[in-house]
Parts: structure tokens; C-alpha cells; sequence
């Protein structure tokens, strides 16, 4: 499955990312192949086909295996970075004791608030290489996209800043350190923009280019109970 959601499938003689449903097409059959010494696999297709990476990096399909075109080599995905785990629920507090919540609108704002909310838990989803999708309980990612980008036709906005208003998912990197606490640790977390989530003087989010006190937060993580226990 891609990350738009759609599954990789062998059909009409060829590999495509389109599909909308696991069916025969979107079995995938994976068969160890050292031939180069370093552990590699080979993908046979629900309709008998082998993916094929040619060296003009388009793909093809091949009835069988012939060349090293036709072997891949996976990287592990981690599924925890730091003390922080593929579905875990986290809430993310500013150096100024506020938290990041997520409106109906989309807008992310920094409240004072006497205990955690609803809108203040967000679930997080690894997906390798130190990047995560973070859903707010609205079901929208965090993205650093404004509001006025149309992203369904790749167009992006000049200007920068987080929100949630989208149901795309979009990899956000981050970085964590743990505490002596086991349920809360830092962490400042980067958009595929380059730019760090912040929180200035006046509790206004916004995007930063550079990384410092503002763009530090403090993330806890309970299960969603707990969380509205306290």
C-alpha cells in the first residue's frame, strides 16, 4: 500500500500504483536472490510477472528473473524512534506550558489549557527514516501546507506555516530525546518544507527556518483515557 493509500498491482501487463482494493492483482510473491552477495528479492505479480527496474529507472514487467534489474534490496522501517511507537497518542506542549490543538477548521493553535483535551491528542504513524504522520482527532494530518495550497494539482503556496486541514497524509521528521519521565521527552518536529514547527512569544504557530527554544516541545504520550483522566 502506498502512502495514498492505493496498493501496487500487476495488471494489463504492467505494475502501476492504482489500485483501490487487495484482489489477486495486488498479491505480491517475494523470492530470496543472492546473486550479487548481498541479499536481494525478486517480486513475482499476482498475474505472474516480475517487476523490473531498467537503468533509465522505468519499470517494466519480465516473465522471469534474467538480470540483476529484476532484484531488490529492502531497507528496514523502524517502528519506534526513541521511546515513541508506531500508533502511539501524544500531546505536545510549548516552552510556555501550552498545547498544540488542532480546531475543526484546521488551525493550529497554542491553548492554555487546565488538562489535556480531545483536540490536543494527536496519533502518530512511523513511516521510516525518522518521519512520522501526526492525525489530529479531526482525522487530518499535520502538514506544513497553507491553507491556500491546491495540492491535488501540486501547486504550493509561497508562504509557510502548519495546520491540519488535510486528509493526505504528509511525512513530517522528526527528532526526539527522551526524559527521565517513561511517558513524556522532546522533540522538534520538521516539515517536508524544511521548516520547524514554532510557537512565537505572542502562542501563535507558525513555521520557522531555524531551530531553537520556540520550535522545542515537550511531547507526553498515554493511551487516549489517560490522557483525559488527568
Amino acid at each position: 500500500r502506498t502512502n495514498y493509500d492505493k496498493y501496487v498491482v500487476d495488471e494489463n501487463f504492467r505494475f502501476n500504483a492504482d489500485g483501490h482494493k487487495i484482489d489477486h492483482s495486488a498479491e505480491m510473491t517475494f523470492y530470496y536472490n543472492d546473486k550479487k552477495g548481498e541479499g536481494g528479492t525478486a517480486i513475482l505479480g499476482g498475474q505472474g510477472n516480475y517487476l523490473s527496474a531498467r537503468a533509465d529507472h522505468e519499470l517494466e514487467i519480465r516473465e522471469s528473473v534474467e538480470t540483476e534489474n529484476e532484484i531488490f534490496f529492502f531497507n528496514k522501517l523502524s517502528a519506534e524512534v526513541g521511546s515513541l511507537k508506531n500508533g502511539d497518542h501524544i500531546a505536545l506542549r510549548t516552552r510556555q506550558g501550552r498545547y498544540i490543538t488542532a480546531s475543526e477548521n484546521g488551525s493550529l493553535k497554542a491553548l492554555g489549557t487546565h488538562k489535556i483535551i480531545q483536540w490536543q491528542i494527536f496519533t502518530i504513524f512511523m513511516c521510516g527514516d525518522g518521519k512520522f504522520n501526526m492525525l489530529s482527532d479531526h482525522g487530518k494530518y499535520v502538514s506544513d501546507f497553507h491553507g491556500f495550497d491546491n495540492r491535488s494539482h501540486g501547486r504550493r503556496g509561497k508562504r509557510s506555516g502548519f495546520n491540519a486541514r488535510y486528509e493526505e497524509k504528509s511525512p513530517l521528521v522528526f527528532e526526539v530525546q527522551a526524559t527521565e519521565r517513561a511517558d513524556e521527552g522532546s522533540i522538534f518536529i520538521c516539515g517536508e518544507k524544511g521548516e520547524y514547527l514554532s510557537v512565537d512569544d505572542n502562542h501563535v504557530v507558525r513555521a520557522s527556518e531555524t531551530r531553537g527554544e520556540n520550535e522545542h516541545f515537550t511531547y507526553i504520550h498515554k493511551t487516549p483515557s489517560s490522557f483525559l483522566d488527568v
